[in-house]
């Protein structure tokens, strides 16, 4: 135990402390039955849940666990009230997921997932992402095209979210204006995001035929949303998206479509968001490949200029970007042939007020 609290990363032992409970006073769940991992998954602790989490996972890994007893004790605790089984199930599923290959297991987790993409718990909707990843690297894009309507639904339903309209009492004063915070969560919009990059990277570059101008100009409208968190995930997308796209699809018609959005990206006033479209601009440039040039005009400016900025995620990633659009030569040659364009991206950097 004390071996484990001095490897514990300081977020496991300040949750425990805020819990009020030693990390040393927390089962560790070595040879535990199937039954009582399931019951530290819905244990209110978060340091217990990672514990049966991992002791699940080793249990699967060694064959300590029967499939049947794991598969029935998941889709049970699915139906479960607390947020915290629910939770502890998913993670449970993605796990299994991984170890064997179960069509029917599969079948009714995917049943299940239009209700837990919109589950009133954000810590269940986030779960859902690693299960049907697992699911499309098994089945592939049959999955995405009988959740599509759900998962494409949902993003384009909460994508503006509607405020209840009252009744205004003419013998009451005014309320104060409403109005939705940057940094404020809008529903299952960010979690159905994630749902859909995870469907991405299991399908791989069979998504190739579904990356089309409607879902193209979906990922266009997240990347411009109010809500930081959403743009991040459009950007992260837009990366996954160029990631499993072929080349020639990704030349003829998806990087012609995109490459203002990265640009824009690259700009963003938040740090998180600029990161994340620093992600997709490398992958936008490594799956143009040799044809790179074509899209410096929008973009070259911008990466020059990351290399620099403040935030030292961004700036250590733009920095290790350079080097592999640049190669060897350095950057001075393709700066001086798209100078122009260059100079433009750095007087518009200049007269952004918090840059």
């Amino acid at each position: 135990a004390d071996a484990f609290v001095s490897s514990c990363p300081t977020g496991c032992r300040a949750a425990s402390a805020m819990e009020g409970i030693h990390p040393a006073s927390i089962p560790s769940f070595a040879n535990a039955t199937i039954q009582e991992v399931f019951e530290g998954l819905r244990d209110f602790r978060n340091l217990t849940r990672d514990r049966a989490l991992e002791a699940l996972r080793k249990g699967l890994s060694a064959g300590q666990f029967e499939q049947a007893a794991v598969e029935t004790s998941v889709l049970s605790a699915l139906a479960a009230q607390s947020w915290e089984a629910r939770q502890g199930a998913l993670c449970a599923a993605a796990e299994a997921l991984k170890v064997w290959d179960r069509p029917d297991f599969r079948s009714a987790l995917l049943r299940l997932v239009p209700r837990l993409l919109v589950d009133t718990e954000h810590r269940v909707r986030k779960a859902v992402a690693p299960v049907l990843k697992e699911c499309c690297s098994r089945d592939g894009l049959s999955v995405f095209d009988s959740l599509s309507g759900v998962v494409l639904g949902d993003i384009r339903d909460k994508f503006r979210r509607t405020l209840e309209e009252k009744e205004e009492d003419p013998n009451l004063p005014p309320a104060p204006p409403s109005f939705l915070p940057d940094t404020e969560g809008w529903r299952s919009l960010e979690t159905s995001m994630s749902a859909l990059e995870s469907m991405m990277q299991g399908c791989g570059a069979a998504f190739t035929p579904r990356i089309d101008r409607a879902m193209l100009d979906l990922l266009a409208e997240c990347s411009r949303h109010t809500n930081r968190f959403v743009r991040e995930y459009a950007y992260f997308a837009l990366k996954n998206a160029f990631d499993v796209c072929s080349q020639d699809a990704f030349l003829e018609s998806v990087a012609p479509l995109t490459v203002g959005l990265v640009q824009a990206g690259i700009r963003d006033n938040w740090s998180q968001v600029r990161y994340a479209a620093s992600v997709a601009a490398r992958a936008f440039v490594q799956k143009a490949g040799e044809h790179q040039d074509r899209f410096f005009p929008e973009l070259l400016g911008n990466m020059c200029l990351n290399r620099h900025y403040v935030a030292e995620g961004v700036r250590l990633y733009s920095q290790d970007t350079w080097r592999l659009v640049c190669g060897p030569q350095g950057g001075a040659r393709l700066l001086v042939a798209h100078f122009d364009t260059v100079i433009d991206a750095y007087i518009a950097a200049a007269e952004v007020p918090n840059d």
